[in-house]
């Protein structure tokens, strides 16, 4: 299996719009586990404008 960043950041920022979309949708804490924790930094420096949602 090969890991492309880029994908898997924009497949984080598409579940996350679809959620705050969801009625009541307003926040989403995001549990990370080793590279989970550099794959989410790295989707929030990419996508800082969901750091302010």
């Amino acid at each position: 299996m090969y890991f492309r960043l880029g994908e898997t950041t924009d497949r984080i920022k598409s579940k996350l719009e679809t959620i705050f979309e969801a009625p009541g949708g307003s926040k989403v804490d995001i549990v990370t586990h080793s590279i989970g924790g550099l794959v989410v930094k790295s989707f929030l420096t990419h996508y800082p404008e969901v750091d302010d949602l």
